[in-house]
């Protein structure tokens, strides 16, 4: 995912799976997290306010067939298991998409 570090507020367009959507990404400061809103390719929201936590699944509990049939995750690179600060989203703990097609039995259940 095209994720800037340190940028505290951005917003991109990207295909998942073949369908446009619009991810804004915004760091909470008061609660030390990042956050993440996830929208449709004409603007509708779908998801909002979810804070990106290491390995967790971000889409997984919600049963929306408008949301993306992949799975978005953030993962720690250097295996220290710090959730990312300002400065890590996009860097040292990335953004990840899992195509459908890709994903674990597991988060296909």
């Amino acid at each position: 995912m095209p994720v800037q570090p340190g940028v505290p507020a951005q917003e991109f367009r990207i295909s998942l799976d073949g369908q446009l959507f619009r991810i804004a990404i915004t760091w909470n400061e008061r609660d030390g997290a990042w956050y993440l809103d996830l929208s449709d390719g004409d603007g509708a929201l779908l998801l909002a306010g979810r804070k990106l936590a290491l390995g967790q699944a971000l889409l997984a509990r919600f049963r929306d067939a408008r949301l993306p049939p992949g799975e978005l995750l953030v993962l720690d690179t250097t295996n220290s298991d710090l959730e990312p600060g300002q400065q890590d989203l996009g860097g040292r703990v990335p953004l990840f998409y899992v195509e459908a097609a890709s994903l674990p039995a597991a988060f296909t259940t």
